[in-house]
């Protein structure tokens, strides 16, 4: 058993798939819910929307048939019917593969570019944090230093008020 799976070609859902499957003659696969959902609405892919109106256009599948199913499914048929058939849905396997690859490389590339964005936006957002905090050290530095200042002035009144306190305290002595 392959560990790959197939993916449900359904653009929103694109789960996995492992059970019953609808498979289209414009080689697209859905998962039950998607496919029954879509092909009993309308008999269009949604894929590609290819019209899908022969009787072996949209075909539902068991993924995981049984021993039996197995045995009996191609019995009976000449061998280059047989290898045909097999070319056929190896085919099948392989573009969806390739599908999927491409899908991924895509999906890969947006997410990268979304990745290189926001590195860009938080350098940059970085870089303003950056210039905030030196303009509100060089703000601060300064209050700082107009509080320095502030204190040398005040204590500068402080003591010119105590020496005028004391000579007024000496002339209202001298006074008496």
């Amino acid at each position: 058993m392959s560990e790959l799976n197939l993916i449900c070609n359904y653009k929103k859902c694109r789960k996995d798939l492992n059970s019953f499957a609808w498979v289209t003659s414009c080689s697209h696969i859905f998962c039950d819910y998607d496919g029954s959902r879509t092909f009993n609405r309308e008999k269009k892919c949604p894929c590609c929307n290819e019209v899908l109106n022969r009787r072996l256009d949209i075909v539902q599948i068991n993924l995981n048939p049984d021993e039996s199913f197995k045995s009996m499914i191609l019995c009976g048929l000449r061998p280059e019917v047989v290898m045909d058939i097999s070319l056929r849905a190896v085919s099948f396997w392989n573009y969806q593969m390739t599908q999927e690859k491409i899908i991924q490389t895509s999906s890969m590339k947006r997410l990268q570019a979304k990745f290189e964005q926001v590195k860009i936006n938080i350098e940059t957002m970085e870089y303003q944090f950056q210039k905030h905090i030196l303009i509100e050290t060089k703000k601060s530095e300064s209050a700082l230093k107009d509080a320095e200042l502030q204190r040398r002035k005040t204590q500068e009144i402080e003591e010119k008020l105590i020496e005028k306190s004391r000579i007024l305290h000496q002339v209202q002595v001298i006074v008496k």
